[in-house]
């Protein structure tokens, strides 16, 4: 029979935080940790945190990597975890990463049960010597990709629609430990502007972009 898997409240917690991107340990300790990552704390002090931390690497939920080292993953011992809480990110320096293992993702779905046809993946990067941005997009519903996009415009950013170029991904590494079968994928050019559209002109479903809870998938 198997084992019904049980996670403590810090141990959620701790698997939530990287679901979407691998995280330093060092942030974990940090007295900014709460505005680092903008969201409420793992309230665990110094020795729950190191022990929570250890049984979940020993558990196999998670696995580390240090930052010049992206691909060799392994699991710390409890001292490395310790010393790694203490590091910083200042240049020149290679601290831990931390981030779900397959299992580890396996684990937090069965609690979170997120909805992965409303997860959205965008990002921008700027053209060089330009105002000009690239932004991308991908999700599992295009619709809902493409509502998306147009409500870009309320937050200031001004798309030229002749450069939009759409894609169907198959599959879809949607995370870095997560593989969808299918994505839609679009790419544009678009300027940012210094002011958002007005406010009163917002349709409720733009108004909660802002909030990150249109696109809430979990």
């Amino acid at each position: 029979m198997k084992r019904e898997l049980r996670l403590t409240r810090g141990e959620y917690w701790l698997l939530e935080t990287v679901v979407e991107a691998r995280i330093p340990l060092c942030w974990l300790d940090w007295p900014s940790m709460e505005e680092a990552l903008n969201k409420q704390g793992h309230g665990l002090d110094r020795s729950r945190l190191l022990r929570t931390l250890y049984r979940l690497f020993r558990s196999g939920l998670i696995e580390a990597h240090r930052f010049h080292d992206p691909e060799d993953y392994f699991i710390p011992s409890r001292q490395e975890i310790s010393a790694a809480l203490d590091e910083t990110q200042s240049p020149g320096q290679n601290p831990m990463y931390y981030g779900l293992t397959g299992e580890g993702g396996a684990a937090w779905e069965a609690f979170a049960a997120p909805t992965w046809q409303r997860f959205i993946d965008l990002s921008f990067q700027p053209l060089e010597a330009s105002t000009t941005e690239i932004g991308q997009g991908i999700c599992a519903d295009r619709g809902r990709l493409e509502r998306y996009v147009d409500g870009l415009s309320y937050t200031g950013i001004t798309i030229d629609s002749s450069t939009m170029v759409w894609d169907e991904l198959i599959p879809w590494q949607a995370t870095y430990w997560k593989t969808l079968p299918r994505g839609y994928q679009v790419t544009f050019h678009c300027q940012r502007s210094e002011e958002p559209s007005s406010w009163d002109r917002m349709p409720l479903s733009y108004y909660l972009v802002y909030e990150n809870r249109w696109y809430s998938w979990r």
